[in-house]
């Protein structure tokens, strides 16, 4: 597969339609124990202003004795 046909194959996924809810999930972690119901969290979503939310609240823990891990995402925007 070259460049352009992988550009075509990740824009192509979107011909299939969005599935809206989440009972595919739920299932999916049904098989896994619903792990995450024992991860002690905080998901940080949105458009804008997620560096410094995380940033602000990673100080606030961290001052308070908690250890804290990070992990950010950003937006696939080129893809070479």
């Amino acid at each position: 597969m070259n460049y352009l046909d992988s550009l075509y194959w990740i824009h192509e996924r979107s011909k299939f339609g969005i599935k809206p809810g989440v009972k595919r999930m739920e299932w999916m972690l049904e098989q896994f124990n619903n792990h995450q119901d024992k991860i002690r969290g905080i998901h940080v979503g949105g458009t804008n202003g997620k560096g410094s939310t995380v940033a602000y609240l990673r100080t606030a823990l961290v001052e308070n004795g908690y250890d804290v891990g990070t992990f950010t995402s950003p937006f696939i925007e080129s893809f070479n």
